[in-house]
């Protein structure tokens, strides 16, 4: 999309914009009448895969074991070894992720039992559009649409209801938490440290391994956390990318030459 970068960007307007070059990609892969295996072949790939419930599944998993191993180090109350409040801002990070995580594996499972649904009420609609004439007709072809895209947004209006979703603020927490591992931010920098600007690898020589390999258990559970969200969310922003399309394939279906 040229201009729909985020999931609350969506709206009537922004789909226009974004339909003019849509409606010229539809008209030359799928064309009409429509048939079943060029939408299929056109509109498949916005729905959730089995790869990403795998990864999405992974990351709930991943989540409690790792806030164990983040409570461990704030245990000790180590403040030579570990930053207390690195550990405290790693524990509030992670507690964020589960609740979206449920409900988006869940929209991501009714997605996939769905869509064999969506397949066929869209190409039964679609092709029926430029033959509707009669006021009930349209009324009815419009309240099926209407269906579809509740599905899709989660919402009655057009606009994507991700609020209970991974959306923004999840993506940006985490890849801050993958951040702050990298640098070595879990670990204490002494005053010293600080004011010479020292990095995590000049600093890391004098941490013990055994200390260091705790923490690198825990930011690689951190990442496969991280690819879950990022699935999630892009599972997401697939939806919103499928209400344009679809407000585009209507939006050409409505006119009076195809």
């Amino acid at each position: 999309m040229l201009y729909l970068h985020n999931l609350n960007h969506l709206t009537p307007k922004a789909a226009d914009v974004e339909s003019v070059p849509l409606i010229r990609e539809i008209k030359q892969k799928v064309g009409y009448p429509i048939t079943e295996v060029k939408l299929k072949e056109h509109l498949l790939t916005f729905f959730p895969t089995e790869d990403d419930l795998t990864k999405m599944e992974l990351s709930l998993f991943l989540v409690e074991p790792t806030l164990g191993q983040v409570a461990k180090l704030a245990e000790e109350k180590n403040e030579q070894l570990h930053e207390p409040a690195s550990l405290v801002r790693a524990k509030q990070i992670l507690e964020e992720m589960p609740p979206a995580l449920e409900k988006n594996i869940q929209f991501a499972h009714q997605l996939r039992e769905w869509q064999n649904i969506f397949f066929m009420e869209a190409l039964e609609i679609f092709n029926a559009l430029p033959k509707l004439r009669t006021m009930d007709e349209k009324k009815a072809y419009n309240e099926r649409l209407n269906e579809i895209f509740r599905m899709i947004l989660r919402n009655p209006e057009f606009a994507f209801n991700f609020w209970d979703l991974v959306h923004e603020a999840h993506t940006s927490h985490v890849d801050g938490l993958i951040e702050s591992l990298n640098k070595g931010f879990i670990f204490h920098f002494s005053l010293e440290e600080e004011l010479k600007k020292l990095t995590f690898d000049q600093i890391r020589h004098r941490i013990p391994g055994d200390r260091i390999e705790e923490v690198e258990k825990i930011k690689r559970n951190v990442q496969a956390i991280k690819n879950g969200i990022d699935r999630s969310y892009d599972v997401n922003k697939r939806m919103v990318d499928l209400a344009v399309y679809l407000y585009s394939y209507i939006k050409w279906l409505n006119q009076p030459m195809l």
